[in-house]
């Protein structure tokens, strides 16, 4: 079987939730009908992590921000893997930490309905599998996340709704397992074939299957901010983007209007809540992009000739101007406003603290900048909005449909 190795560093409760997610790989392997293909092992006391015989997740320790990454040795003759190798970050679950932290002062008196600990490990199990994935051979799809989170191979933002009673609901924060998009991957790159012409109609039949089910992919190049796809966004959850923008502004305002000192713990260093309430005040941030994609937005496929997918389609007018009107909501001095009392609970980092946990600066020096804060969410939103590619589609569109969202109406939209 595919062997991956934990790093000795590593430690609890981190090695079981890498063990655990990196073994999602093997329920793919299988569902894609290949039995005991896959495991994850701890690395052997007598081994070089370095070996060449071994891939190793290596645990990284870091201070400051810094990514996770995979990559792989492969045979230039044949391009068969030898050795994946994967670094994990440990700054990751700081940031994982900061956004369970900022949902304490919501929740009443006995806390989030998930702890610290499962909240951040939820995430790194997912975080896990996504960089084995990496270096299987599979690439980001973020159209996943829109799907049902059909993959690990999306940017996951936590998916947090509100309960019954009106506080944050963390217990589907991060998925549970592997999608259909990774089985459909690694059937498509692993099944072995007896020859050329075999290979050409069974890789073709996988690609049919998928195309049936609506399985869809679409990569990094059309994932930026730019983008045309109000589905393929990285960092956001939801079926669509509207219902992305309703659900994270919702748990938002929550989140602000009982922020307060709870969020750290007795003994820290108030200016935490610095570094906590960046991660409240924007809660909707990747959710607003998403939606910004609907205006000029098209919608398309990697089609080919005959597999009867169709090619391109441009959003409808109604709801573009539907997400014009929600984004210019979003900017609202209502919404931008920082509470009075938020703003006079952050003094400026203590001698000696790390600046790296320094999320919100401005021109204040001493003083929390809650107009820089707010100004700088506004400007993002209209950035979004007047993106030189987007308002060329709102052109081009307008251009052969009279009814269709037009580059004045967009501009009138945000002066008025």
């Amino acid at each position: 079987p595919i062997t991956y190795y934990l790093d000795p560093a590593i430690p609890a409760p981190y090695r079981e939730a890498f063990r655990e997610g990196g073994n999602w790989w093997a329920k793919v392997y299988e569902a894609a009908g290949f039995k005991n293909a896959f495991r994850v092992l701890d690395l052997p006391a007598d081994a070089d992590p370095r070996d060449v015989r071994y891939s190793v997740l290596n645990w990284v320790h870091r201070t400051n921000p810094g990514p996770s990454y995979a990559g792989s040795l492969e045979d230039p003759r044949t391009g068969e893997i030898i050795r994946a190798m994967i670094a994990m970050d440990t700054w990751r679950s700081l940031v994982d930490y900061n956004i369970w932290a900022g949902t304490v002062p919501a929740s009443g008196a006995n806390g989030p309905n998930v702890d610290a600990e499962t909240f951040a490990m939820a995430r790194r199990r997912q975080h896990t599998a996504h960089e084995i994935g990496h270096s299987l051979g599979l690439q980001h799809n973020y159209i996943a996340s829109t799907q049902g989170r059909a993959s690990v191979m999306e940017y996951p933002f936590p998916f947090i709704t509100l309960d019954a009673n009106g506080r944050p609901d963390l217990r589907d924060a991060f998925r549970k397992g592997p999608g259909a998009w990774d089985t459909l991957a690694i059937r498509l790159g692993y099944t072995w074939f007896p020859d050329a012409g075999a290979e050409q109609s069974g890789l073709d039949r996988i690609m049919r299957d998928g195309i049936a089910k609506n399985v869809r992919y679409i990569n990094d190049r059309y994932a930026n901010a730019n983008g045309s796809i109000p589905f393929v966004t990285r960092w956001e959850e939801g079926a669509t983007p509207f219902e992305g923008v309703q659900r994270t502004a919702g748990v938002r305002r929550v989140l602000i209007d009982n922020f307060d000192e709870r969020a750290i713990k007795p003994g820290e260093p108030m200016h935490l809540l610095n570094m906590r309430f960046a991660h409240v005040y924007l809660h909707h941030r990747y959710s607003l992009e998403a939606l910004s994609k609907y205006v000029g937005g098209m919608d398309f496929t990697f089609a080919l000739r005959g597999d009867n997918q169709k090619p391109t389609t441009v959003i409808p007018a109604a709801d573009q101007r539907k997400a014009l009107g929600m984004l210019l909501d979003a900017i609202s001095p209502k919404e931008l406003t920082v509470p009075e009392k938020v703003q006079r609970l952050i003094p400026p980092p203590p001698p000696g603290f790390n600046t790296d946990q320094t999320w919100i600066n401005g021109s204040g020096d001493t003083m929390f900048d809650a107009i820089t804060l707010g100004g700088g969410l506004a400007t993002e939103v209209i950035g979004y909005i007047l993106d030189r590619d987007r308002a060329a589609r709102v052109v081009h569109t307008a251009a052969t449909d009279t009814k269709a969202l037009s580059l004045t109406e967009v501009t009138d939209a945000i002066v008025q």
